[in-house]
């Protein structure tokens, strides 16, 4: 029986290579030899091949030999062996199973840094995807090459069974995060599974041909996309490695891209999730004090990544058994994403910019690399503190989760924003936004998936099913439940029971705070169901808020309370958060609101609350407003106009009908340009609020636009009614019996005459009969008249027209510049 082989002390700027001998038959054992490399020796390739392999389970079945000595491998190890080993030749390999001392930890560590130049100095990278387990499965692997083939050739491809070629891209070595180092530092990529093998950009050029549909798996789509991109460069690196004088790195991008990109890949040790990114990076490591350290806990590990990439958060917590961090920082919000487009190997994202401390509002497109995850509309953008780069997050019950932790965008100048202020480049931006304003409370997920969809825990976060449905989180669900319950449960055991569903209500707002300011769709609901979480608390405080235990409870959480009042005043001067209370029957809220709100306060472009409420049709706002009596119902703004103006302008009936039935409104008042509430009513149709207006006997109904636009003076409701064919307006104007049917606007016609001219023939009827005999005749003397010259003169319509409405100055014209006469009435 062999002993089992010892390795020597190897120092640390050199590795280890593997002598795989030739073999006498496919039955006889692997024999092997190590020798040591060292790597800087050379700026070229050297003559080993580095294998990229998954090691699967930790059992190690078979066994090798070194030197006359054995040493225990996987099973997937051990085929990959068997299949490179060559009859006559020595091949020269490099393997991390064989080639490190996996029980020295010092090692380990030294040469886990060495990997990337380790891969980078191979004359080739054998992607070993393992044996083939099903009969004919190795031919899929082959449909790939020959499809690559086709395309180079212009061959119209003949289209394969789609499934044996997703159950190779289902394989583990794509799900592995050392993979990625592997075949990124790469100069050239052999793909082997089981005997067939394939170059790899050939790999990369056949899927890009087959166009395959993923049957919708978008988890597996993006973990290929991924991986592809790195596959494919390899034809394209530089054969000439320049020797340096610090650590080896592929410089790809900044670990936090690197991590926010990739962290949901697999690795058998959470730890190599993070250095498995190491060679890639762009960062001195060194100097920030991340290096590999094997002997560290997960959760120091975690903290330090988030420290690094988050130097000024307030605060990050985190735990051995999941991959979660909790992070509270401060940061700027700058916008939301509008629209996304995936493409092959990025996502075109669309973002309206909305920074808070500007009054900006521009969109424009970036290009985010393929990630772990997508971005999604409605996705917010921010700056964290301390960071250059942007965040995109997304609300998530009391928290938020990352979505992508650090963006670099692939920008072109002019997709800029302007509004830099002429200065087109992100570092000036950031000079601009001084001290960020927000606190936030992040979920960070580092095995967060794309395609998990489950709703937070019902024991967890209580959310309504508008709030569940828009967000979709697409967090890993137990350690998502994890960091919630530990978070809840550490805050549970230093507050009351009071104070925690204070913060609850706290943190909620916060939130919605944030989307009001970015018009997110999912700010009404953050709003209403804090605004129900608060109801429930003044009802248990209304049972004795008499007694000087409540007095004693409202000072311990004065700072809770006051933040909420405060947020809650701060949307609308709290006129609009009164009308989310009012509409859900939450009668303690709005009286609290009402003891703070000022009914004149200044909101936003509009003058006054009651200008701003009667505008947007919020009839019980209106209803809170004059019922306080605070606020004048007839207040005019800048431009002359009053709220039942803007009420009438809209449709408002019922917001129109509460202004009147104060009895201190002017219904006929005039605004600077000369409109009126019945003016802008009948423009609209709004029928209701004609009728309401017209009861009051208050309103002229022959009123005219007045304003001086040269020498154009406006029609009456009448003759607008009867032009643009609105029978009801009609009927009610007509009813009025100080209506003047026989007006004559500035084109010389009557409202008659109009719907004669329009084709209006019911209005013309309605109208005609309430003429005198002597009108009745003249109209009817000119419509003959006028049908029996246009039969003559065809081509003259416009001056026949001109000349039957007497004083006219201008016809109405079609968009084929004919005027408009009905064919009925010829």
């Amino acid at each position: 029986m062999m002993s089992t082989y010892q390795y020597s002390q190897l120092p640390s700027d050199r590795t280890r290579i593997l002598r795989l001998q030739p073999h006498q038959g496919k039955q006889s054992a692997i024999q092997c030899r190590l020798s040591d490399l060292e790597l800087r020796d050379s700026e070229g390739l050297c003559l080993y091949e580095a294998l990229s392999y998954v090691w699967g389970s930790p059992d190690k079945p078979h066994s090798i030999d070194i030197e006359g000595c054995s040493l225990s491998v996987g099973a997937n190890l051990y085929a990959a062996l068997l299949r490179l080993r060559h009859t006559s030749l020595e091949r020269i390999l490099w393997v991390d199973a064989v080639c490190i001392d996996q029980t020295n930890i010092t090692e380990k560590e030294q040469q886990i840094q060495l990997m990337a130049e380790i891969y980078a100095k191979a004359r080739s990278v054998i992607v070993w995807l393992g044996e083939a387990t099903i009969a004919g499965s190795e031919d899929a692997l082959e449909e790939i090459r020959v499809a690559a083939a086709s395309t180079s050739n212009g061959v119209e491809i003949s289209m394969p069974e789609e499934e044996p070629i997703l159950e190779i891209l289902k394989l583990p070595w794509f799900k592995r995060v050392w993979v990625l180092q592997e075949v990124a530092a790469a100069r050239h990529i052999l793909v082997k599974f089981g005997r067939v093998e394939i170059d790899g950009y050939a790999f990369c050029t056949g899927l890009d041909a087959l166009k395959l549909s993923y049957h919708g798996d978008l988890n597996l789509q993006m973990l290929i996309r991924s991986v592809l991109y790195l596959i494919r460069g390899a034809a394209f690196r530089q054969r000439q490695i320049a020797e340096k004088s610090v650590r080896f790195s592929l410089g790809i991008c900044p670990l936090s891209e690197l991590v926010g990109m990739y962290h949901n890949r697999q690795a058998t040790e959470r730890h190599d999730k993070v250095y498995a990114l190491f060679g890639m990076c762009s960062d001195d490591l060194q100097d920030a004090g991340l290096l590999v350290d094997c002997k560290i806990p997960w959760n120091r590990l975690l903290q330090k990544l988030v420290n690094y990439i988050l130097p000024r958060c307030l605060s990050v917590s985190t735990w051995n058994d999941n991959q979660v961090a909790v992070i509270v920082t401060l940061a700027h919000v700058l916008g939301k994403v509008v629209s996304v487009n995936t493409l092959e190997e990025n996502q075109k994202v669309d973002i309206y910019w909305m920074p808070l401390h500007m009054n900006s509002r521009e969109t424009s497109s970036w290009s985010i690399k393929a990630s772990s995850k997508l971005a999604e509309v409605g996705d917010v953008i921010c700056l964290l503190d301390g960071c250059s780069r942007p965040t995109l997050i997304r609300p998530y019950g009391l928290h938020w989760v990352v979505v992508f932790i650090s963006i670099s965008p692939a920008i072109k100048p002019a997709e800029l924003p302007s509004f830099y202020n002429d200065r087109r480049n992100w570092d000036n931006l950031l000079e601009s936004l001084g001290k960020p304003p927000t606190k936030f409370e992040l979920i960070w997920d580092l095995d967060m998936q794309q395609d998990e969809r489950n709703g937070p825990p019902s024991n967890v976060v209580a959310m309504s099913p508008t709030t569940a449905n828009f967000i979709q989180p697409y967090m890993a669900k137990y350690d998502r439940e994890k960091a919630y319950e530990r978070l809840r449960h550490s805050e549970k055991e230093s507050l009351s029971e009071i104070e925690y569903r204070l913060r609850e209500i706290v943190n909620k707002l916060d939130i919605a705070n944030v989307l009001f300011g970015l018009d997110h769709p999912l700010s009404e609901v953050y709003f209403e169901e804090s605004i129900d979480a608060l109801q429930g608390i003044l009802m248990e405080w209304e049972v004795f808020a008499a007694t000087q235990e409540f007095q004693d409870l409202v000072m311990e959480n004065k700072l809770e309370i006051d933040h909420i009042i405060d947020t809650l005043l701060g949307i609308n001067g709290g006129w609009l958060p009164l009308r989310w209370a009012k509409e859900g029957g939450n009668i303690l809220v709005v009286k609290l609101l009402l003891y703070y709100a000022d009914p004149n306060a200044t909101i936003g472009h509009y003058h006054t609350p009651l200008e701003w409420a009667s505008y947007h049709g919020y009839d019980l706002v209106v209803e809170l407003l004059l019922d306080n009596g605070k606020v004048n119902p007839d207040s005019r703004n800048e431009r002359g106009q009053t709220p039942l103006l803007f009420a009438a302008r809209w449709g408002y009936d019922t917001v129109v009908k509460t202004l009147l039935d104060t009895g201190n409104v002017d219904p006929d008042a005039r605004d600077d340009r000369g409109e009126t509430p019945l003016l802008e009513a009948v423009s609209s149709n709004h029928v209701s609020v004609v009728k309401l207006l017209l009861e009051t006997g208050k309103v002229d109904p022959n009123v005219k636009n007045e304003a001086i636009r040269g020498s154009w003076i406006g029609p009456t409701p009448l003759i607008y009614a009867a032009q643009n064919g609105l029978l009801k307006l009609v009927r009610l104007l007509l009813d009025t019996d100080r209506v003047n049917i026989n007006f004559r606007d500035e084109h010389g016609a009557t409202s008659c005459e109009w719907a004669f001219v329009k084709g209006h023939k019911e209005i013309y009827n309605l109208i005609a009969e309430r003429l005198d005999e002597e009108s009745r005749e003249d109209l009817e003397r000119g419509k003959l008249e006028l049908r029996r010259k246009i039969e003559e003169h065809p081509g003259e319509i416009q001056t026949l027209l001109m000349g039957f409405f007497g004083r006219a100055r201008i016809v109405q014209r079609s968009s084929r510049n004919r005027t408009m006469i009905p064919r009925k009435w010829r």
